[in-house]
C-alpha cells in the first residue's frame, strides 16, 4: 500500500528535496501576501506551488522502498512538473509587461495536456529505475516529446526577458536582468530528465528550483512588481502627491484625505474622514463653495486653512467638482499647497529688493552697471557726482569710454575682468565731464550675457583723487629737496643707475660732478639763514640753467650739489660744463639790495674709468671736490688724477705691501643703543705705507679692486679678524665680528668655501661672523648674489646690507634676500639734525626693518643730538666717533675692559 508507513525509508536526498519544497512554497506565499495578490505576484505564487508539488512528489519517490509506491508518487510529482513551464511563461510575460494572453493560454493548454497524458498513460513514464539514491521514473517511448515541449516553453520565457532587457534602461533593465538570471537557474533543473534515460546522474532539480525561487523572489521583493491597474495607480498617485488633496461631498463632509493633507493639517486620516469642512477651512472662507458654483466649475484662489493646533496657514488651493455620469456635481476636490513660506519669502524678497535699491541709491560710493561694449545701464547719484555730471541721466547718456583718458585703459580693464571674472582695488586715472582728472578705485564683477545679450560689468567706484594727490606729494617730498625743488640724494642715485645702464648699451660716458659752495658757512653766520636759503635757491636755478634738459642737478644736503651729465663722449664735455657752472655761480647775486658773491669747488668722476656704479662715482667725485678746495677753491678737478704710470706703481707697491704684511686691521665698536654695551666690532683695513704712513681704504681699495688684489687682501682681512675674534672670545668677550666684502670679492663663486675654510682654521662659530655687502654689490648679479647668500646662511653666517639707501634701494629684492641687518649710511645720519628728509628716511628704514624683523645699525653717529633721535626711533645699534674711532686690537680690548668695568660698577651701585 503506497500510503503504508512501511513503504518508506530515511533518505538524505528525500529530506533535502522535501525541505526545498517547503522553502519554495513559503517564499511564494510571502511574495503573494506582500504583493496583495497582484497580477505579478499571483503567477509567481502559482509557479512556486507547482514547483513545491513537483519537489514534494520527488521527495516521497526517493524515500519509497518499492517500485509501485515510487511510481505512484512519480505520477503526482510529474503532473506538477508538467505545469511548471506554463507557470514560468505566464510569470515572465506578466513581469515583463507583455500582453501575451493567447500565448499564455496556449502554454497552459499544452502543459495541461502533457500532464494528463503523462499521468494516465505510459507514453511519458513506462517503469521505474532503481539507483543508489532511490527510485526514478524511466522514460516511455514518447518521453522526448515532454522534454522538447518543456524546453521550448522555458526558452520562450527566457526570450521574453531578453527582449525586455534590451529595450529598457535603469531600474527596468536591472529587474529584467535579475529575473532572466532566475529563469536560467530554474531551467537547469531540466538536467533531472537524464536519470529517466538511464543515466545515473544525481538529481539536482531541487537546487535549481531553490536558486530560481530565491533570485526571482528577491527581484519581486526588491523591485515591487505590483499590478499597475488604474485603481492602484490612482491610489498611489493620490498618496504620493506632494500637494494636499481633500475630497468633500455635497454635504460638506470630508470623504478622502491624502497623506500630504494630513501632514499639512496635523490630523490622522481617521480624524479627518467624516468631519465637516469647517474643521479645516477658516470661517472667512466658508463662501468658497458659493464662489465655486458661480465659476465654471474650477476655482483657484488663496485660502486660509486651520491646523490641528489652531494656527492658520496660507494655501494656494485649486477646487473643482466631482461629477456623476449625468454631469451632476456629487462632491468637490480641493488640491492645495502650503503657501505660507512662499508668501513670507515673497515679502522678504520685496523688502530685500527695497533695501538693495536704497543701498544702491544712497551708497556714498559710486555704483554702476555697464556692458563691456561701453553702454552704461544704470548708476546711482554718487557715481554721477564723481564724474561731475548734474544727474544720473546725464551720466547714462554718454558711453563709458568718454570717461577714460585712453581707450587702452578701458580695454585693459575689460580684458582683465573677462579673464579673472572679478577685479578688486583697480586704480585708474579717468576724466570728469569737464575734462579734469579724477583718480578712482574700482571693484568689479563680470556677468556673462545670456541668449546673445552683451556681457555686463557691475561694481563700485570710489574717488581717490585726494589720496593720489597726497601720495604724489609724499613721493615728491621723498625724492626732492624741499628748499630748492631739486632731486635729492635718493632720486639722484636712481638717475645715475639709469644713465649707467644706457651708457653700457651705447658705449658712451657719464660724468658725476660733486659741488660744494665755498665759505657758505660765513654767509649763514654774517647774513643769517634766510639769506643763506635764498642763496641756495638762486644757485640751484643757475645750475639747472647751465645744463641740458636730459641732465640732472640735485641737492645732496647743506651746501652740496651734484650734477649728472648723461651720454657724453669724453671728459672734454664734462670740462666745458664744469667751466659753465663755475661762471654761473661766480656771477654776483643781489638780496635785499645787497650784492653777494659766491664760488664753488667741483669734483668730477667719469664712467667707466673712475667707477662703474653710483656709489663709487659719488665717492670719487667727492674726493676730487676736496682736492679742488685744497688747490684754492673756485675750480674743478677730475677724480682720475693719477697717470697710468702712477697706477702701475701704486699697484706694485700694494702687491709688495701684501707680501710684506704692511696691512693692519682696526676695529670700530658696534654699540647697543639701549644698554650702551659693545656687542660687536667692524674690521676696517689700513695700509701702513712706509712713504705716507697709515693710509685709509678710500686711497688704495679702488686700485686694489681694479687689479684684483682686493681678493687676497679681503681674504687676509677676514682671516686676521677671525683670529682676533677667537682671542677675544677666549678672554670672555662674546662679540660678533663684521667684515666688509668688496663687490668683486662677493662675485667670486668659491667665496663660501673660502669663508668656511677660514672659520674652521680660526675656530670661530659662523654665527659670530657678520659679512657686510653693499646694495650695489648685491644687485650686480641678483641670481648669483642670492645663491651665495643662501649658501652663507646655510653655514650660519650673518649677512648685512651696508650703506643702505645709497644703492638701488629695492625693497622688493631686500625682502627676498636672506639678510639679518641693514646699516643706515652715515650720509643720512650726518645731516639728520637739520634735514627733515634725512630724518624721514631714517624713520622709514627703521620701521621697515622692524616689520621685516631685521636689525638696524646707524653709522657715523658723532653728536648727542643724532643719538637722541636714534633712541627716540628705537634704532638697535650704532657706530661712530661719538663712542669711538676705529682702534687697533690692543686699544679696542682696553676699551672693552673699561666698558665692562663701568657696567659692573653701575650694577654694584644698583
Amino acid at each position: 500500500m503506497w500510503m503504508d508507513g512501511g513503504s518508506y525509508v530515511a533518505n538524505g536526498l528525500a529530506y533535502a528535496t522535501a525541505a526545498t519544497a517547503l522553502a519554495v512554497f513559503a517564499v511564494g506565499l510571502a511574495v503573494l501576501i506582500r504583493g496583495r495578490g497582484s497580477n505579478t505576484t499571483t503567477p509567481f505564487f502559482l509557479l512556486t506551488v507547482c514547483a513545491a508539488g513537483w519537489l514534494g512528489g520527488a521527495a516521497m519517490m526517493y524515500s519509497s522502498t518499492d517500485a509501485a509506491t515510487a511510481f505512484a508518487w512519480s505520477r503526482i510529482g510529474g503532473a506538477s512538473a508538467c505545469l511548471i513551464p506554463a507557470a514560468f511563461f505566464q510569470f515572465a510575460a506578466v513581469s515583463a509587461g507583455r500582453k501575451m494572453r493567447s500565448a499564455i493560454y496556449a502554454a497552459w493548454a499544452v502543459c495541461f495536456v502533457l500532464a494528463v497524458v503523462g499521468t494516465s498513460t505510459s507514453l511519458a513514464w513506462a517503469s521505474m529505475h532503481r539507483y543508489s539514491w532511490g527510485y526514478y521514473p524511466a522514460a516511455g517511448r514518447h518521453g522526448m516529446v515532454w522534454v522538447v515541449a518543456h524546453a521550448l516553453i522555458f526558452a520562450a520565457a527566457i526570450g521574453v526577458f531578453w527582449r525586455t532587457y534590451r529595450s529598457v534602461e535603469g531600474i527596468g533593465k536591472e529587474r529584467a536582468s535579475a529575473l532572466m538570471l532566475s529563469f536560467i537557474l530554474g531551467a537547469i533543473g531540466m538536467v533531472d530528465y537524464l536519470p529517466s534515460s538511464g543515466v545515473d546522474v544525481y538529481p539536482i532539480g531541487y537546487v535549481a528550483a531553490l536558486a530560481f525561487t530565491i533570485v526571482a523572489g528577491t527581484a519581486v521583493w526588491r523591485y515591487r512588481l505590483v499590478d499597475l491597474t488604474p485603481e492602484y495607480a490612482a491610489s498611489q498617485i493620490l498618496e504620493t502627491m506632494k500637494g494636499a488633496v481633500l475630497v468633500i461631498d455635497m454635504h460638506g463632509r470630508v470623504r478622502v484625505a491624502n497623506r500630504a493633507a494630513c501632514e499639512m493639517l496635523g490630523y490622522t486620516v481617521e480624524e479627518l474622514i467624516g468631519e465637516s469642512l469647517r474643521k479645516v477651512i477658516d470661517p472667512s472662507e466658508e463662501d468658497s463653495t458659493a464662489k465655486l458654483l458661480q465659476s465654471t466649475g474650477v476655482l483657484e484662489r488663496h485660502m486660509l486653512w486651520r491646523t490641528a493646533s489652531g494656527t492658520q496657514i496660507d494655501v494656494l488651493a485649486s477646487s473643482s467638482y466631482v461629477r456623476a455620469d449625468d454631469g451632476a456635481p456629487v462632491g468637490v476636490v480641493y488640491a492645495a499647497t502650503d503657501f505660507t513660506e512662499r508668501r513670507r519669502a515673497e515679502r522678504l524678497l520685496r523688502e530685500s529688493e527695497t533695501r538693495y535699491r536704497l543701498l544702491f541709491e544712497r551708497n556714498l560710493a559710486g555704483v554702476y552697471r555697464a556692458t563691456t561694449d561701453g553702454k552704461v545701464l544704470d548708476c546711482n547719484d554718487a557715481c554721477a557726482r564723481i564724474f561731475g555730471c548734474e544727474s544720473r541721466e546725464d551720466f547714462l547718456s554718454r558711453p563709458s569710454s568718454t570717461y577714460y583718458f585712453s581707450e587702452e585703459d578701458r580695454e585693459r580693464l575689460v580684458a582683465k575682468l573677462r579673464e579673472q571674472k572679478s577685479v578688486t582695488n583697480f586704480e585708474v586715472k579717468m576724466r570728469r565731464r569737464d575734462g579734469t582728472v579724477v583718480w578712482v578705485l574700482e571693484n568689479l564683477n563680470f556677468l556673462e550675457g545670456a541668449d546673445g545679450q552683451p556681457d555686463v560689468m557691475e561694481g563700485t567706484i570710489i574717488d581717490i583723487t585726494a589720496r593720489k594727490q597726497q601720495q604724489e606729494q609724499v613721493e615728491y617730498q621723498a625724492y626732492h629737496d624741499m628748499l630748492t625743488g631739486l632731486p635729492n640724494r635718493l632720486l639722484f642715485r636712481d638717475r645715475i643707475a639709469m644713465a649707467l645702464a644706457h651708457a653700457k648699451r651705447t658705449s658712451r660716458c657719464v660724468a658725476v660732478m660733486f659741488l660744494d659752495l665755498d665759505e657758505f658757512k660765513n654767509v649763514n653766520d654774517t647774513r643769517g639763514h634766510n639769506v643763506g636759503d635764498r642763496l641756495l635757491q638762486a644757485v640751484a636755478l643757475r645750475l639747472v640753467g647751465s645744463v641740458r634738459a636730459e641732465d640732472t642737478v640735485a641737492r645732496m644736503g647743506g651746501d652740496e650739489f651734484t650734477v649728472l651729465l648723461s651720454d657724453i663722449a669724453d671728459r672734454r664735455g664734462a670740462s666745458t660744463v664744469a667751466q659753465k657752472l663755475l661762471e654761473a655761480v661766480r656771477h654776483p647775486m643781489t638780496f635785499d639790495g645787497e650784492e653777494l658773491k659766491a664760488t664753488t669747488s667741483i669734483g668730477i668722476a667719469i664712467y667707466p674709468e673712475d667707477g662703474t656704479d653710483a656709489e663709487t662715482l659719488l665717492r670719487t667725485s667727492d674726493r676730487a671736490m676736496y682736492r679742488a678746495k685744497e688747490l684754492g677753491r673756485n675750480n674743478f678737478q677730475f677724480a682720475n688724477a693719477l697717470t697710468e704710470d702712477d697706477k702701475t706703481r701704486v699697484t706694485r707697491r700694494l702687491q709688495h705691501a701684501l707680501a710684506a704684511e704692511q696691512f693692519v686691521v682696526h676695529y670700530q665698536p658696534m654699540v647697543e643703543i639701549a644698554s650702551g654695551r659693545v656687542v660687536g666690532a667692524e674690521a676696517l683695513v689700513r695700509w701702513h705705507d712706509p712713504e705716507k704712513g697709515l693710509t685709509k681704504p678710500d686711497d688704495f681699495v679702488p686700485l686694489a679692486e681694479a687689479s684684483d688684489l682686493i681678493i687676497p687682501i679681503g681674504e687676509w682681512v677676514l682671516r686676521r679678524a677671525s683670529e682676533q675674534l677667537r682671542q677675544w672670545h677666549d678672554a670672555g668677550h662674546r662679540l660678533r665680528m663684521a667684515v666688509n666684502l668688496s663687490p668683486r670679492q662677493f662675485q667670486q663663486r668659491d667665496l663660501p668655501e673660502m669663508i668656511e675654510r677660514v672659520l674652521a682654521e680660526s675656530g670661530v662659530s659662523p654665527e659670530y661672523l657678520d659679512l657686510e655687502i653693499t646694495e650695489s654689490a648685491a644687485m650686480h648679479n641678483v641670481e648669483l648674489s642670492l645663491e651665495t647668500m643662501l649658501r652663507l646662511k646655510e653655514m650660519g653666517v650673518r649677512i648685512s646690507i651696508d650703506d643702505f639707501g645709497t644703492g638701488y634701494s629695492s625693497l622688493s629684492y631686500l625682502k627676498h634676500f636672506p639678510v639679518d641687518t641693514v646699516k643706515i649710511d652715515q650720509d643720512f645720519v650726518r645731516d639728520l639734525t637739520h634735514d627733515s628728509n634725512d630724518r624721514a628716511i631714517i624713520s622709514a628704514v627703521i620701521s621697515m626693518a622692524r616689520a621685516l624683523k631685521l636689525r638696524v645699525i646707524a653709522e657715523g653717529v658723532e653728536t648727542q643730538e643724532q643719538l637722541a633721535f636714534l633712541q627716540h626711533e628705537e634704532c638697535g645699534e650704532m657706530q661712530g666717533f661719538l663712542h669711538s674711532r676705529p682702534l687697533p686690537a690692543e686699544e679696542f680690548e682696553t676699551l672693552l675692559r673699561k666698558v665692562r668695568d663701568a657696567q659692573l660698577a653701575d650694577a654694584g651701585r644698583g
